[in-house]
Parts: C-alpha cells; structure tokens; sequence
C-alpha cells in the first residue's frame, strides 16, 4: 500500500504530524505529490477552515474550504507537465459555478496565466469585457439582452466549423476556427434573464466550454 491508502477506507485520510506519516511509512521520492497534498490540506486547517472533498458530477476536487460563509476550491497537483494534467487540475475548478476563490497548488512555476479585466464597456443592452494576460493573450465576453422571438444569426470564416453543443445544460452553438491563432468561440443564451452570452478565445474546445461554464449571473450596485 501507497501513501495515505495504508490508512484509508472508502474515504481520504491525511496525517496531521508528517513526522509521524515518514516514521509509519517511510518518506520517499516518489510519494512527494501525497506529502504535497497533506501539506495543504494540514495549512488550511492551521487556517481555520473546515475542509471536505468535493465533487462536479464524477470529477474531484481535491479540497473546498469553508469558513465564515466563504469558501475556497483547490486542486493540487506536484507536476503539470502536459495538457491532459493542465485541462484535468484547471477544468475541474473552471466548471464550478461561483465566483469564490479558485487556486491550483503546484511545484511548477508559471507566467502569463492570470487574465484580468483590462477593457470594458456597455450600453444600455450589450457590453463587452476583455480579459489579458501577461502575454497579450485574450478572453472576450460579450453579451446582449435579447428581445422575445429574436434569433442569433453567425458569420463563419473559411474553414471555421459550427457544431451545436452545451453551456451548463444550455443550448450553445461553438464556432471553432481552423486557423492558428484565431478567435474560437462559444454563443448560449440565459433564457431566465434573456441574455445572450459569446465568450471568445484562441483555445481548444473543451478550455472555451469550461471557460463559458464558469460564467455566471451576480447583482450588482454599479
């Protein structure tokens, strides 16, 4: 038996002295991704967080953390060495649909991947937001407030390919271009509020899906 399973049953069970766990089962090279995960797990109760694992249909999340009505999503993983690893540790967190903190815990360093607003702007019916990263990649959000019985009409460029699909169990039409480096998008409409959401971005289809799946509807006094 590996790591923590030598004291799991159905359920996860972390160490809360490391010292200990290294005494029971010995430390090695190889469980450094376990150690990893208790490590955090033991830093957000020092934090005073009551944790749990989570779950968004089958996938896991590795641990939410709720204190004083707030809560935090986190994914930990010691190496994301390739895009399967990326889409796994990010998409599971960008399908949760809130707007708490969501963080991926790593030994890997990275750059240009934290998107902040740096555009927007709004009528009375339709706005857009841009979104940028250290390297000028984007993320575009538009959206437009639909008239009863209005239907959307789309403009394909040459080799872009139009399929329908689904937005958190909303109808979506996805537009994918054939081009490198050119825009792919993602259209759905929020039939209860009857807004017509288009995110667009230079991605695979499963990042724009979980992109636009992680959008969502919050008040506001602005």
């Amino acid at each position: 038996m590996i790591g923590k399973r030598i004291f799991e049953i159905g359920e996860k069970y972390y160490f809360e002295n490391m010292g200990v766990r290294n005494i029971v089962i010995g430390y090695r090279i190889t469980d450094k991704g376990k150690i990893l995960e208790n490590l955090v797990y033991n830093h957000l109760l020092y934090k005073g967080y009551n944790v749990r694992i989570g779950y968004y249909g089958e996938k896991e999340i590795d641990f939410i953390g709720e204190k004083n009505n707030e809560r935090v999503y986190i994914q930990v993983a010691l190496k994301i060495d390739s895009k399967q690893t990326a889409e796994k540790e990010f998409g599971n967190l960008l399908k949760v649909q809130d707007n708490y903190p969501k963080i991926v815990i790593t030994e890997d360093t990275f750059e240009g991947n934290t998107y902040a607003e740096t555009e927007r702007a709004a009528s009375y019916a339709a706005g857009d937001v841009k979104y940028t990263n250290a390297d000028g990649d984007m993320i575009l959000l538009s959206y437009l407030y639909m008239s009863d019985g209005v239907v959307s009409g789309f403009e394909l460029d040459n080799g872009d390919t139009m399929t329908d699909t689904q937005v958190n169990g909303i109808p979506a039409t996805l537009i994918v271009s054939s081009m490198e480096g050119n825009f792919s998008s993602v259209t759905w409409r929020d039939t209860a509020s009857n807004i017509e959401f288009t995110l667009a971005a230079v991605a695979d289809e499963s990042v724009i899906i979980a992109m636009a799946e992680s959008v969502s509807l919050c008040n506001s006094t602005n």
